[in-house]
């Protein structure tokens, strides 16, 4: 029971990182736009921007697309722990923990540090919170889906 309120929380988390500022010259609710939605289409503008960020930077637009699509998978895995469906948990620990590291380029990066705001935070929370939720699932019997 505390396991799933706990996944309650984390995801309640979640939805908030979508909704406050995010970055320092990101857009805001009052201005018309949900941050963690304009977040996400600056990590995936590499696939549709030539030259974006910087053409010898070809690891930035790598790790940039990356967090993107993390979105998905942190998603799918909040799904799956709070519906209490088993899955083969070694390899969802270790994609939602190597995307919580991959995610944090975002203020280690010399080009964004600094510039990230509460949103960014709590987003980054999650991918740690998840992690900790998956290593705290003590129930062994998994069933792939």
């Amino acid at each position: 029971m505390l396991n799933r309120i706990f996944g309650i929380v984390v995801c309640a988390v979640y939805i908030t990182s979508w909704f406050v500022p995010v970055a320092r010259y990101g857009g805001t609710l009052s201005t018309g736009t949900v941050p963690g939605w304009q977040a996400l289409g600056v990590s995936l503008s590499p696939l549709w921007s030539q030259g974006f960020p910087l053409k010898n930077e070809w690891y930035l637009s790598a790790l940039m697309i990356f967090s993107g699509f993390s979105n998905l998978l942190i998603v799918a895995v909040m799904g799956l722990l709070l519906f209490d469906i088993r899955f083969a948990s070694k390899w969802l620990k270790s994609a939602v923990i190597v995307s919580a590291i991959v995610n944090l380029h975002w203020v280690l990066n010399p080009g964004t540090g600094g510039e990230a705001l509460i949103g960014y935070y709590l987003w980054e929370l999650t991918f740690v919170a998840v992690a900790v939720w998956l290593l705290l699932e003590k129930k062994e019997s998994l069933r792939t889906v």
